[in-house]
This record gives C-alpha cells, sequence and structure tokens, in this order.
C-alpha cells in the first residue's frame, strides 16, 4: 500500500480521470467471458498506478472497473506479469484487453481514450550538487550515459531511439528497479514519468529529478482487441476510439 502522503496524490487524479494507462491477462483469446469468468487484463507493475500489492490492484484498474459498470458487458480481471511476457502476449494476439501499449503496426488494437489528461515520459536522475539543468536538445548529447528501461520481448521503439543516440539500456522488470539501480550508481538514469518518483519508498524528489526535457507525452486510456469487442463492449465497440496512442513528439 502506498504511503498517506502518495494517497493524497492519486486521489487528485480520480476526479478527472475513468481509467487510466497499463493492465493484465489470463486464459486465452478463445475462452467466452461471463459472469464467473471476469475478462482478463494484461498488466504490468507500474506504482503508483497499477499494482498487484497497492489497494484495488491501483487506481488504473479501479477506474476501468468504474468504466466496465457503464459501458462493457463483462467483468475485468487485471492479471499483473513482466513487460517482455505482456508483449508477447499481445503480439501472439491472445489478449483482448490491455493496458500495455501494443506495437504501432497492430492492426487489431485500439485505444479508448478516457481523459484529457497527459502523462510526461522522460528520465530520472540522482539530482547532482551544482543544480545544473536537467535537459538536453538532442538525446545524443547524453551519449555514453546508462538508462534503466523496462524489458521488453520486442524492442520498442524507444529504445531504439537512445541506442541510436548512443545510451546504452539497461533492462529491468518494474521502474522501482530502475531506480535503485540508478541509485545505487549503477546506472546513470532511469526512464519513467512525471509521477513515478512519488510511487518508490525511501525515495524523494528531493533525492531525484525528472528532466525538464520530455520523451514523449502519453494519452489516458486503455487498448482492446477489436475481434473482442462484439462481446466486451455493450454494443459491440467502444464509445470513442482511436488506433493506437497519438504520438505527442519525442526527442531526437
Amino acid at each position: 500500500m502506498l504511503r498517506t502522503q502518495k494517497n493524497v496524490i492519486l486521489k487528485g487524479w480520480r476526479a478527472p480521470l475513468c481509467a487510466l494507462l497499463f493492465c493484465g491477462m489470463t486464459s486465452p483469446l478463445q475462452t467466452p467471458a461471463n459472469a464467473q469468468t471476469p475478462e482478463p487484463v494484461l498488466t504490468i507493475e507500474y506504482p503508483p498506478f497499477l499494482g498487484s500489492n497497492l489497494e484495488n490492484k491501483g487506481i488504473v484498474i479501479a477506474l476501468m472497473r468504474d468504466y466496465a459498470k457503464q459501458n462493457m458487458s463483462v467483468d475485468i480481471r487485471a492479471v499483473f506479469m513482466p513487460p517482455a511476457r505482456v508483449q508477447k502476449m499481445i503480439s501472439d494476439n491472445n489478449w483482448c484487453l490491455t493496458t500495455y501499449p501494443p506495437s504501432k503496426d497492430n492492426v487489431l488494437s485500439r485505444f479508448v481514450a478516457l481523459s484529457s489528461q497527459t502523462l510526461s515520459l522522460g528520465l530520472y536522475r540522482v539530482r547532482p550538487r551544482d543544480q545544473r539543468s536537467f535537459e538536453w536538445e538532442h538525446l545524443s548529447d547524453l551519449r555514453g550515459s546508462s538508462v534503466a528501461v523496462l524489458r521488453s520481448y520486442e524492442t520498442s521503439p524507444f529504445v531504439t531511439q537512445i541506442i541510436a543516440a548512443g545510451l546504452h539500456p539497461v533492462y529491468v522488470e518494474t521502474v522501482a528497479q530502475g531506480f535503485q539501480l540508478m541509485l545505487a550508481g549503477r546506472v546513470d538514469y532511469a526512464y519513467g514519468d512525471n509521477f513515478s518518483v512519488d510511487a518508490i519508498d525511501d525515495v524523494s524528489r528531493q533525492d531525484i529529478e525528472f528532466s525538464k526535457t520530455h520523451i514523449a507525452e502519453a494519452n489516458v486510456g486503455f487498448y482492446y482487441n477489436t475481434n473482442c469487442a462484439h462481446r466486451i463492449f455493450k454494443n459491440g465497440t467502444a464509445p470513442e476510439h482511436t488506433r493506437l496512442q497519438p504520438d505527442k513528439g519525442a526527442s531526437q
């Protein structure tokens, strides 16, 4: 469970959101869903929004359940697993709902936008004594540095980007592991969003800082497989959807 001050942050998100980023899985795509068998949602550990040990499995799952009651003909159940395994399940087309972004060439995925709120994605570093500004004009300005990133089954666009810029990815299973490596001096930076620090125990914004330059912006919502739409949604399709999250731009 999150500490008291972190719960305050999560409560602040509940009002404007109906459901949030990322989710979990269980049985194969062909397994029928009913009241006794909730629909699995593919998800990863991503506090403060998602976590197997968080109250209600995290604010995202709680908000997705609220959305499902209004718009879906099935109940949902979050199943947490490592990022690479979630990605492989999606790649194998063995999924119906997920909060983990499918690849851009996945023609079956649709994104349901549930809020105008966005998350800023960037890098964290241990706060230096000289307080120099943490920003860059080109990602290649950080050439030679190491970055903790979530492990994936297929190379993500971000990892491709940092490798091309001359940075070295170090793969981890959770955001918390990335922070631990950074604080131990084993990597220079850790990839995350502007709320990641608020979910890590014994770490504060006084110890580390988030980059002023952002890699990208992510919309709030979840993904569904169009092969499952006829039985997941009450009217056979999501009320509103886009193919994938719109690209808000990334630092080169």
